[in-house]
């Protein structure tokens, strides 16, 4: 034991006391782009570090010397370049990459546009968990129009579609809420009321230079991410002028109408170099539709016990998705050991919907004896959903995420690494004055014609007057959901090695995040004063079935969408309105949570082949909730507020080894938590004494 102790101290006094010094520097290509994921060694000594996505690097603890530094990167070959480390001080060396290999491995390497290709495989190879990485030139090879179409390409990764678009994430097969997704390694807070899902489809694929699917995770990465995380990697400053534009068409058959998206990139480095600065816009107009059926199968109560249509619907979908986006990133060189970013992004993208629904509500007609059917009888009823003038007379759904973050980077002398970060997230989601108003008819005889199950038919039997038609519903609802979040973190990093000439690092910070979430529905039901008529008496459109996707129906005739957003409902003079608490009285909620972690990562080298990741992350929750106490599900009592705290122990192991250069094997042990979906925690309580129902939320579900 005296042994051990004394050879702590003396490797603490080397540590400490030793004249070493250290080395830094920059990695760009011919075209004055960062460079990520590059692999720089030192020779003599088995000393190497990597380059991070801003092509930065940094060697801590380097004996003075005169080294060989090779660099070595996919589809640039391996350069050499000599560098003297003097002892306390930094050495800067700025790379520049002007010559690229002509073949790697076979693979022919023809021009500018697989250099981001090449980027995205350095960083893939050299990380150090599992992961899977994406680059800006292989988003556009296709015609992937925001995040989420660009990552149900990678391998383990499933995303959920919302009207043709990718929406929801979904990595090896776990739900997802149980991923999360960063934007630089900040939190995107989540912009639904219900859950903690990131709407994957709100940031165009073009404000991305990299994408980073990590399957695993190290301690120093924040926990909630059963599944995964990904990381958006927004551009960095480039080291000279760069200038880009983008404008790009197309047509949407299903509705016969043109998308359009264009693009610009500047960027350029100012004062004497110290000073760089990028600024990215996108604009993505996409007019499409969707067409569809929804039948509801039941089974007769007649002794063949038959098969029907208990409802059908017949829709008809007008989506006009519009999504901006502007980015800001801005960094500043005091000197080569201080360094800081500043980023600002904005995103919002406007959801304009029509949606035209015709429904059939069927019930069979029995004999005496109800052991045959002999007729069926039922309602038609043809809604309309859309919203008020103001909103083009659409259904309006504006969802916005914005993101502001301060970083730095920082050399305590030549052993101490030390960086830090602050940001500041909002994510919304706006529906104003959605509407529905529908007609029905109520007294309607069929036949069901259902040959072709996938294609069933359903007939009147006497013809539909729109002057059977009367007013079963109308209705004006307003949902507004916000998330903010603030985040702060810092991290030191210092060389910790037990083994002889072999590299260990030791990395230890501190994480906090202070989040809060409101909810705030309304829901108003209204009857005219005079009497509206038929649907023969208000002005209407015809949907004649034309390129219908769902088969061979014809919708038939709907409200203009006009007339609905030009009803003045709350006028009193014209309309009766009235709120309907059971509508959204239990569901508004406000929720605050803080979660404050701490962690210890060691990465050390057995081997120039093996190398091991070990370390333990412990993150504390703090919950503060409150909700609604609601009975008979329109009268308020009161509020109810509930608090919980707990604590999560999380160790990671990682191990990757490297037979031969081209072969990487890796395996993890990791933990990781999700905590429960918002509402789920919402201790609101609804009883309802008519029904002996109560129904009311969990504050104390544990995380995952």
């Amino acid at each position: 034991m005296k042994k051990i102790f004394t050879s702590v101290l003396f490797c603490a006094s080397i540590f400490f006391y030793a004249q070493t010094g250290s080395l830094s520097g920059n990695i760009n290509d011919d075209a004055k782009i960062a460079l990520p994921g590059a692999k720089i060694s030192l020779n003599p000594g088995n000393i190497y570090t990597t380059s991070d996505e801003h092509g930065n690097f940094v060697f801590l603890n380097v004996p003075p010397g005169t080294y060989t530094m090779k660099i070595d990167y996919l589809g640039y070959g391996v350069h050499e370049y000599n560098v003297t480390v003097e002892p306390e001080k930094n050495t800067r060396q700025n790379i520049v990459f002007d010559k690229k290999e002509n073949s790697i491995a076979e693979i022919v390497v023809s021009g500018a546009t697989l250099k981001n290709q090449a980027r995205a495989l350095n960083k893939q190879k050299n990380n150090a968990n599992i992961t899977n990485v994406i680059s800006s030139d292989q988003i556009g090879r296709f015609p992937d129009a925001n995040i989420g179409d660009a990552l149900k390409r990678v391998p383990g990764v499933t995303i959920q579609n919302d009207q043709g678009e990718a929406r929801n994430l979904i990595i090896r097969g776990l739900a997802p809420n149980l991923n999360s997704v960063t934007l630089n390694g900040d939190r995107i807070p989540s912009a639904e009321g219900d859950n903690r899902n990131v709407q994957m489809d709100l940031i165009p694929s073009d404000m991305i230079s990299t994408i980073e699917v990590n399957k695993t995770l190290t301690p120093d990465m924040d926990a909630d991410a059963i599944g995964g995380s990904v990381n958006l990697i927004t551009r960095a400053s480039p080291n000279g002028q760069r200038i880009s534009a983008t404008l790009a068409g197309g047509y949407s058959p299903i509705r016969e109408k043109g998308n359009y998206t264009a693009g610009f990139v500047y960027g350029n480095r100012f004062l004497n170099k110290k000073l760089g600065a990028v600024f990215s816009f996108s604009y993505n107009n996409n007019n499409f539709g969707s067409d569809n059926i929804e039948p509801v199968w039941s089974l007769a109560n007649d002794a063949a016990q038959t098969a029907y249509i208990s409802k059908m619907g017949v829709r008809y979908y007008n989506e006009h998705r519009i999504r901006h986006s502007f980015d800001l990133n801005m960094d500043y060189e005091f000197n080569s050991k201080n360094k800081i970013y500043a980023s600002a992004m904005y995103n919002f993208r406007n959801d304009k919907e029509t949606r035209y629904a015709l429904g059939y509500k069927i019930k069979p007609v029995y004999n005496a004896d109800e052991t045959e059917i002999t007729d069926w009888k039922g309602s038609i009823t043809r809604q309309n959903k859309g919203g008020d003038a103001s909103n083009d007379n659409t259904r309006l759904e504006k969802q916005k995420v914005q993101n502001y973050a301060l970083r730095g980077e920082h050399l305590l002398g030549s052993k101490v690494d030390l960086d830090w970060s602050m940001n500041y997230a909002i994510a919304s989601e706006d529906k104003p004055h959605q509407r529905y108003i529908e007609f029905e008819n109520s007294k309607m005889n069929f036949s069901q014609n259902l040959s072709d199950p996938e294609n069933p038919v359903i007939t009147p039997l006497a013809a539909d007057n729109l002057g059977s038609y009367k007013l079963s519903d109308l209705s004006d609802a307003n949902s507004f959901t916000q998330e903010k979040e603030f985040g702060a973190k810092v991290n030191v990093r210092f060389p910790f090695s037990v083994i002889e000439d072999q590299k260990g690092r030791l990395r230890t910070g501190f994480r906090m995040r202070l989040k809060e979430k409101e909810r705030e529905n309304d829901f108003y039901a209204f009857q005219p004063i005079s009497n509206m008529g038929s649907l023969l008496s208000v002005p209407t459109v015809y949907l004649d079935g034309h390129n219908f996707q769902a088969g061979n129906y014809i919708p038939g005739t709907f409200v203009d969408p006009a007339y609905l957003g030009g009803l003045d409902l709350f006028n009193q003079g014209l309309f009766n309105g009235k709120s309907k608490p059971e509508k959204f009285l239990s569901s508004n909620y406000t929720a605050k949570e803080q979660i404050y972690a701490g962690y210890i990562r060691w990465d050390q080298d057995f081997n120039d082949k093996l190398s091991m990741i070990v370390g333990a992350r412990v993150e504390t929750t703090k919950i503060d909730y409150t909700g609604n106490y609601v009975m008979n599900e329109k009268d308020l009592v009161g509020q109810i507020n509930n608090t919980n705290t707990y604590t999560n122990v999380l160790p990671n192991l990682s191990f990757k080894y490297v037979p031969v250069q081209d072969l990487i094997l890796r395996a993890a042990f990791t933990t990781a938590l999700a905590r429960p979906n918002y509402y789920s925690l919402v201790p609101y309580l609804n009883v309802i004494s008519e029904d002996e129902i109560v129904a009311a939320g969990n504050p104390n579900l544990k995380a995952t």
